[in-house]
């Protein structure tokens, strides 16, 4: 096995390649499925522990692979408590998509 240079997991056979898993960082993630506006406050998010994937504390270089959970946790506010909300991951997009395209990248669970 070894990795091509857009992140590709790819097992070599004598005459096929076969495509294992496209992975992406949990922060690109995050902001190109629009779950959060800028990438930077994905970062701030994943740094401060509010975002777990499969109920571990991710940082923003976390590989993303289909299948996985997202939970965000929202800060408190005066108002209200804070929310966890959880999301898993449906297709790993290989670039930017449209805003219709984002919504179909991942599906709320909780």
């Amino acid at each position: 096995m070894f990795w091509d240079r857009q992140g590709i997991e790819v097992l070599v056979n004598t005459t096929l390649i076969f495509i294992l898993c496209e992975k992406m960082r949990i922060d690109k993630f995050l902001q190109i499925s629009r779950l959060v506006k800028r990438r930077t406050a994905a970062n701030t998010l994943c740094n401060r522990g509010r975002v777990l994937v499969n109920d571990h504390p991710a940082k923003p270089g976390k590989s993303l692979v289909v299948g996985d959970r997202i939970t965000i946790i929202s800060d408190r506010l005066p108002t209200e408590e804070a929310q966890e909300l959880t999301y898993k991951v449906l297709e790993i997009p290989s670039g930017n998509v449209s805003k219709t395209r984002a919504a179909t990248l991942y599906r709320l669970v909780k």
